[in-house]
């Protein structure tokens, strides 16, 4: 897991094909970088299909949960 902007901020974690990013702020919008190559992902937490190969921003104590590479669609 990596904290590109220090505790408490924002999270990011990658296992398999599930990109998991936790924004813990509570007052700051933190942008998930893109995926390079990952097209579009489903995301477990809102159900909405994202373009995980650009930046998705996450507003302050908000949470995505993507499937990558076409795992999981509905």
């Amino acid at each position: 897991m990596e904290s590109p902007h220090g505790f408490g901020q924002l999270y990011i974690c990658r296992y398999g094909d599930y990109l998991i990013a936790m924004n813990l702020s509570a007052g700051a919008t933190h942008t998930l970088p893109a995926t390079p190559g990952a097209g579009t992902a489903l995301d477990l937490v809102s159900g909405r299909t994202v373009d995980a190969g650009r930046p998705v921003p996450l507003p302050p104590s908000s949470s995505v949960v993507l499937v990558l590479g076409g795992a999981g669609r509905r």
